[in-house]
């Protein structure tokens, strides 16, 4: 079920950050397309200390040429309360190791409650990935990355309340097809480590 976080705390975590527990073949509160049709695998990358591996597959359809297929990890509809001024701050180890120019990527989407301004506004969040607006992850092992959701941008002149409620944030991580690609290739691996949700 969706969890409410509340402002006044410091360190509050996404549910399961480490990956240390597992349901029907994916970390518990996640979803991942563990699909029939061998669209990419997740599994637990190390059972001591937690994590989550995302693996291309490879795929054989007769009615259509062999084919690699894009794999995703996300949590979906985590609900927040966030005070004016207040970042939201997501986190994470990683190790990333492509095949050929696929690309691994988090991607934040942040859907507010309806909070307008006195012209009428839809109140919206600014992003920041750690400098690397487009969210997409460097190859390497053991690095890390957090990513700043602001819910008070700069430069804007909104009648903001006092609180602002989050009705979902969806986070994802995942492999995708490369610049000048149309597919992902068999073998590129991302793992995913402690990833955390902190309200700061």
């Amino acid at each position: 079920m969706p969890l409410l976080f509340s402002a006044a705390l410091h360190a509050q975590q996404i549910p399961n950050g480490d990956f240390k527990k597992w349901v029907d073949g994916c970390p518990a509160s996640w979803y991942c397309n563990n699909d029939a049709d061998c669209r990419g695998k997740v599994t637990q990358a190390d059972k001591l200390s937690g994590g989550a591996k995302l693996t291309v597959m490879h795929c054989f359809d007769p009615s259509k040429e062999d084919r690699s297929n894009n794999v995703s990890l996300n949590y979906d509809d985590l609900r927040a309360k966030i005070q004016k001024n207040k970042k939201v701050r997501i986190s994470f180890d990683y190790s990333w190791t492509p095949v050929s120019n696929d690309a691994a990527f988090v991607s934040i989407d942040i859907d507010l409650a309806d909070v307008r301004d006195a012209a009428g506004n839809t109140l919206s969040a600014s992003f920041n990935y750690n400098g690397n607006k487009d969210g997409t992850l460097k190859a390497g092992t053991g690095l890390q990355m957090d990513c700043l959701v602001n819910f008070d941008p700069d430069g804007r002149n909104y009648n903001c309340p006092d609180d602002v409620m989050a009705e979902s944030i969806r986070t994802t991580f995942g492999i995708m097809p490369g610049a000048g690609s149309h597919d992902v290739h068999k073998g590129s691996v991302l793992i995913i480590n402690h990833a955390k949700f902190t309200l700061e």
